[in-house]
């Protein structure tokens, strides 16, 4: 998505800018005073992101049926990150910096969203839009600590957001539904059959019952 996203904003500045101004991505440092003279330069430096989440929207998976209402596809719904750029401008003066800072703030606020005619991949195949804002109130305006951390003494820029999508994975098809359902019962055995419904003597007892039938048929 950043990629893509670099690829837009390139094409969106370059309606506005001169062509002989190089738009550069990477993080400005010391090396760049030496890099851009004599070269007019704008510097569009990735700095935050954060995922941007509207309040109560759902984040899940939408399904597509089949007439007979059966789900046969299943799609994450794509998630939209803002990300934040700190835009600088780097020429032999300060009147031209100006003018490529003005350049840039021109080009950004003739649409709230780009045009497909900037987007390429999946931004191009997305269903939300791409959105682009510049100096909004509420954006913080160069902090302090990104120039300390980039070790330059603090300039001219713009705060420049743009709001993308992120392609979700690939949409497949549910599974198949089980054949069988394993609830983890121990099978239980039947009863064993009964042998007469009477209980079996002792052998002693059966011993002395012959004996007692004997003697009673010989007195």
């Amino acid at each position: 998505m950043f990629d893509e996203v670099d690829i837009a904003l390139r094409s969106l500045l370059r309606e506005s800018l001169p062509p002989e101004v190089v738009v550069r991505f990477d993080t400005p440092g010391e090396n760049w005073i030496a890099e851009c003279s004599g070269t007019e330069t704008v510097g569009i430096f990735l700095h935050r992101v954060r995922e941007d989440v509207a309040a109560g929207t759902p984040i899940g998976w939408s399904d597509e049926r089949a007439p007979d209402g059966r789900v046969v596809r299943r799609t994450q719904e794509a998630r939209r990150y803002e990300l934040c750029y700190l835009v600088t401008a780097w020429a032999d003066d300060i009147e031209r910096e100006h003018l490529l800072l003005g350049a840039v703030l021109s080009a950004c606020t003739r649409t709230a969203r780009l045009s497909a005619a900037h987007l390429t991949g999946t931004l191009s195949a997305a269903t939300s839009p791409v959105t682009v804002s510049v100096a909004r109130p509420g954006l913080s305006s160069a902090p302090v600590d990104i120039w300390a951390a980039l070790g330059l003494v603090a300039r001219g820029c713009l705060d420049l957001v743009v709001v993308a999508p992120l392609a979700p994975p690939e949409s497949g098809e549910p599974a198949p539904p089980p054949n069988s359902v394993d609830l983890g019962a121990r099978t239980l055995r039947p009863p064993r059959p009964s042998t007469g419904g009477m209980r079996r003597l002792p052998a002693k007892i059966t011993e002395g019952v012959r004996d007692g039938q004997g003697r009673g048929e010989n007195g």
